[in-house]
């Protein structure tokens, strides 16, 4: 036991006035008159005990009555785990309001009871202690300390956020701020249901100055069944066509869901509605079929119904259905039948042939694919023209002439980072494999027979490599040689082939790969758009459709017409870049709009790494707690007690002065009663 007031226990001394008294015996004589005197001496012995018990007694009483005040006086307590501090106290207090805090808990959701939490902390504290509130949003008001009465003004504005940052970023955050305070008494308390998806309690930094309190608000239930993610098998959407729309369902659950209905809506039409099953703590991949009947944009939400985690039951997408792939083919005969067969006769595309010296380059920014077909010389300007389309995005596919300028050849693969043409030996050779991996055959091949016949190449070029990792090979020769390879640059690809399309060198173009190959080739041209975007995560978003010629600005606005910001944009290598860091903050579409014209639909998200609910019990969160160094922390319970209450007791120890106050009332109460009756 210690005392706050030591001073005060000198008062002790005063124990001696009833000592004094009683020992010189201030009393009154009273005469007492007896008609008989024969039993005179049994009454004085009688009397003389009774009195010296009863003036022990009252002696005793009074003696402690004041040692009981002295010891009020001097609040003595009984210290807890941590140091007792006093003085002014900096308090840092991390309010987790994200999604998953919109749980249920005993009496209201978890979030409810997380900011009654912060308010009974408060109220533990002196009105000239500071404080600072920090949530998930972390918003820069927050960064600031304050009185008692601004941080519960604080507390009570916070509302439920899509943000769910680290804890370990929560920490880095307090800590910054608390190296600013003046105070040397530092505390850190972290409201939180404590998901393990978002508190890395292993990454938290242990600091042996600051007394840390982690208030657990744990949920009655840790059920959620959500959508967490979904894609189209192919990059392209054609009119007419059907398209599947995959997605997969989870389960965190310790039940199973029976015939749970997902729904898909595309620009505000049903598409279909499909029945999922799953079971505990499963994720189930299914798809819903449709058609999209003309090309523009389009957007849409994957839905389903559960409760009481429902942020995370709606997934919006926004796509676009182009009317064509524009395909440029540019060779020394204007006549490209094997192109026009493919390409020309397909509504699916707009096919254009151009010879070398008639190139109009301003031209290659509408072209998705271009095709050069044994071009017998590239000039410098057209190599620059060339590796600007592909590092900006374009597609090129290149057929060599055996006859043609090798070194022009090597200076526009070498622009592009690519690898180099070789003389090969006049030999015949054959495709030996064919790469079912690359993403232009995953859907052309079920199995491939062991003795498939393969295109067959009299004479070719050695296409040599200078580094594999930013190529792939789409066919391959027996010698080993690639016989069409990809190569990444920038943002577009380069497909080079070893030989020419010429019916007397192979017999590639009229052998049945032909037109898979280049049909694929061409699909996977078109810019590829993520069908959604995270909340949160700050990506950048490209809008190749935006030029930086445009003289309108730009402008993002939902489609309910309540929310518009103008975004940060960025041009790199001529293709424009969108950042909306934190100003998205609910989930839905989004319009793009250049003046009065829509650019393009977006879709954003809320994160799904809330949406498991497991999180860490008390054992647990110790076990981490203890591992990662911590010594000056406490787990404290919000389910049966007033927090302000706990804070105090831990704060300043277990208060023993209500009790000496009590105690000293009972022995005045004694020495009363001890007076009145006994005589």
């Amino acid at each position: 036991m210690k005392f706050l007031h030591p001073g005060f226990l000198f008062a002790l001394f005063a124990i001696a006035i009833p000592i004094i008294i009683h020992l010189f015996n201030f009393r009154k004589f009273k005469t007492v008159y007896f008609t008989n005197v024969r039993f005179l001496r049994e009454v004085k012995q009688e009397s003389q005990s009774r009195n010296k018990l009863r003036h022990l007694l009252i002696l005793l009483a009074r003696s402690l009555a004041i040692i009981a005040l002295v010891m009020a006086f001097a609040q003595p307590y009984i210290p807890a785990n941590s140091k007792v501090a006093i003085g002014e106290k900096a308090v840092s207090v991390y309010l987790d309001n994200s999604f998953s805090m919109d749980a249920l808990a005993e009496a209201g959701s978890l979030f409810d009871q997380a900011k009654k939490a912060a308010r009974e902390i408060a109220m533990a504290y002196k009105p000239t202690d500071r404080f600072q509130l920090i949530t998930s949003d972390m918003e820069g008001r927050h960064m600031r300390w304050v009185n008692r009465e601004q941080f519960i003004s604080l507390v009570d504005e916070v509302s439920i956020s899509p943000n769910a940052p680290l804890l370990s970023e929560v920490q880095k955050k307090q800590l910054d701020i608390l190296s600013k305070a003046e105070s040397n008494l530092k505390q850190i308390y972290i409201i939180s249901d404590l998901q393990k998806s978002q508190a890395d309690v292993n990454a938290l930094r242990a600091d042996s100055l600051i007394e840390y309190k982690f208030v657990r608000i744990p949920s009655q239930s840790v059920n959620n069944v959500f959508i967490d993610s979904c894609w189209f098998d192919r990059p392209f959407r054609n009119i007419n066509e059907p398209d599947a729309l995959n997605f997969i369902v989870r389960n965190y659950a310790t039940r199973s869901v029976e015939n749970l209905p997902v729904s898909l809506e595309i620009n505000g039409v049903s598409k279909g509605i499909q029945n999922i099953s799953a079971g505990a703590d499963s994720a189930v991949t299914a798809s819903i079929s449709f058609l999209t009947s003309a090309p523009g944009l389009y957007a849409g939400a994957i839905k389903l119904s559960d409760h009481p985690i429902s942020y995370d039951n709606e997934l919006f997408l926004a796509f676009n259905v182009r009317e064509r792939i524009n395909v440029l083919v540019i060779a020394e005969v204007e006549e490209q039948k094997y192109f026009r067969k493919l390409y020309g006769s397909n509504p699916g595309f707009a096919f254009e042939t151009m010879l070398p010296g008639q190139v109009d380059y301003s031209a290659f920014k509408n072209q998705q694919l271009i095709i050069l077909n044994a071009v017998s010389e590239l000039s410098s300007g057209f190599q620059q023209e060339l590796s600007k389309f592909v590092n900006e995005g374009g597609h090129v596919l290149f057929f060599p002439d055996l006859k043609g300028n090798i070194n022009s050849y090597n200076t526009l693969l070498s622009n592009l980072g690519a690898g180099n043409y070789a003389l090969a030996p006049a030999a015949a050779d054959k495709v030996e494999k064919i790469n079912i991996q690359h993403r232009i055959y995953d859907d052309v091949f079920e199995k491939i027979p062991e003795n498939i016949d393969l295109p067959i190449v009299n004479q070719h070029l050695q296409l040599n490599l200078l580094s594999r990792s930013r190529t792939e090979a789409v066919l391959t020769l027996q010698s080993g040689f690639p016989f069409i390879i990809q190569f990444n640059s920038g943002e577009g690809k380069f497909y080079a082939a070893a030989a020419p399309l010429d019916e007397q060198i192979t017999n590639f173009p009229r052998h049945a790969i032909f037109i898979p190959t280049l049909y694929k080739i061409a699909l996977y041209s078109v810019p590829q758009s993520k069908l959604y975007y995270t909340i949160g995560r700050n990506e950048p978003i490209p809008v190749p459709e935006y030029r930086k010629t445009s003289e309108q600005a730009l402008k993002l606005s939902s489609t309910d017409g309540k929310f518009e910001i103008i975004p940060e944009y960025r041009f790199v290598e001529g293709k424009a870049y969108l950042y909306v860091y934190n100003q998205i903050k609910q989930s839905g579409i989004y319009e793009l709009k250049a003046g009065n014209e829509i650019i393009t639909r977006l879709a954003f998200n809320y994160d799904r790494k809330e949406s498991d609910l497991s999180s860490w019990n008390d054992k647990e969160l110790e076990e981490q707690l203890v591992e990662s160094g911590f010594t000056l922390f406490n787990i404290l319970e919000t389910s049966r007690v007033e927090l302000t209450d706990v804070v105090k007791q831990l704060d300043e120890g277990k208060k023993l002065w209500k009790i000496f106050i009590i105690l000293a009332l009972l022995f005045v109460l004694f020495e009363i009663l001890l007076i009145r009756f006994l005589k």
